[in-house]
């Protein structure tokens, strides 16, 4: 190494800044109850819609809902495929299980069939789900989710349209 390099390694100066990064709620799915206890029933042909004034399951991770009655902690049920309809709130006093992994809500009994629905989650909790963060964090999912089943597929719209299969076509029954 020449002696001009060796001098501009002993001049240089490095700043290193660590910022530890915040890892909120991850929403990864909203689907039933039925399937939340039993995540291989779909690859059994056992799979349940969402259905309305059944219970519902947020899979996700740091997900545990809490904080103080005014950071308004709770999800927030946003119907995307008509509009004029008016946001549903749930406490999280009312969600079961609320846990890291998974928060249950009752889906409101006049949610139509077939409508499509957006979900947002607010909480103070950490992602330990104990420690209270001074601000809460809102999330909203990436994907809606569909209450019943999918509307059928129009012919040449790319699909089977027979609605992903049925009763007739297992072997088993």
């Amino acid at each position: 190494m020449s002696a001009i390099m060796r001098q501009f390694l002993t001049d240089a100066e490095l700043d290193v800044e660590i910022d530890k990064a915040k890892v909120g709620p991850q929403l990864f799915a909203v689907v039933s109850a039925q399937d939340a206890q039993h995540p291989d029933a779909a690859t059994r042909g056992e799979s349940m819609p969402v259905a309305a004034g059944e219970t519902c399951v947020i899979k996700g991770r740091n997900l545990k809902v809490g904080g103080p009655a005014e950071a308004n902690a709770g999800i927030t049920l946003t119907r995307q495929d008509k509009s004029g309809v008016t946001p549903i709130f749930i406490p999280a006093a009312r969600l079961f299980p609320n846990t890291p992994t998974q928060v249950g809500f009752v889906m409101p009994a006049g949610a139509e069939e077939g409508s499509v629905w957006q979900v947002k989650l607010c909480t103070q909790l950490a992602g330990n789900g104990t420690t209270l963060l001074k601000e809460p964090r809102t999330v909203t999912m990436d994907d809606n989710f569909i209450v019943g089943q999918p509307a059928e597929e129009t012919p040449g719209s790319g699909g089977s349209g027979d609605g992903g299969g049925g009763l007739d076509e297992n072997p088993l029954g």
